[in-house]
């Protein structure tokens, strides 16, 4: 009798492990990431400097008027296995979806619209495979921020008024199994209606 009832248990314990590897994903649904995301640099347009200078009107020759334009920074991002030793797959591929950047000044004056440029979030797209590296460029001050305060305010100063800041961004991510993660990183932006050529011969500041 005592045989018959081991046996009974072994035949339920083993129902109940075939039913739980079939009934889910273990990788996808009870796993957390397997990779992370490092932020290599965070460089201006070119890839070059550690700081953009922005500059908020930038002189239209034929009109002699002013022209807004975004800026433009750079990113290299890589993708580590947290397991070295683990085997990697498709589920460690990370697809950076969206990114946020507000802006703090370097004198403490941080009110939004008054002081500093609004924070916006915007979409991107961008593919990391495991073990891999991705350059790639995004907004990091949109031409809405140039036609808004405080950007707006230095037009006609030229670089005699300089408000520096520094952007700091986040970008949000997801692995192929669904698992969420951030990478935060920070660059210095320097706005001002910095001097051209231009700009000088017709005794414009």
């Amino acid at each position: 009798m005592k045989k018959i009832k081991i046996i009974l248990l072994f035949i339920l314990l083993g129902g109940m492990v075939l039913f739980y590897f079939t009934s889910c994903n273990a990788i996808e649904n009870k796993t957390r990431s397997g990779s992370t995301l490092i932020l290599d640099s965070l460089l201006d347009s070119k890839g070059e400097k550690t700081v953009i200078d922005s500059d908020v009107c930038i002189l239209d020759e034929k009109t002699n008027t002013c022209s807004f334009q975004e800026d433009l920074a750079t990113a290299t991002v890589r993708n580590v296995p947290l397991n070295p030793d683990a085997d990697t797959s498709y589920y460690g591929d990370v697809i950076i979806k969206r990114y946020r950047v507000s802006f703090t000044r370097h004198d403490g004056k941080n009110k939004e619209g008054v002081d500093v440029p609004y924070t916006f979030v915007e979409d991107i797209n961008v593919s990391v495979k495991i073990n891999g590296t991705t350059k790639f460029s995004f907004v990091i001050v949109p031409v809405r921020a140039k036609l808004e305060p405080p950007l707006i305010r230095l037009v006609g100063l030229s670089n005699e008024s300089v408000i520096q800041t520094t952007a700091h961004v986040t970008f949000y991510a997801e692995d192929m199994a669904g698992h969420q993660m951030e990478l935060n990183g920070n660059i210095d932006v320097y706005f001002a209606d910095w001097a051209d050529e231009k700009k000088k011969k017709n005794g414009r500041r």
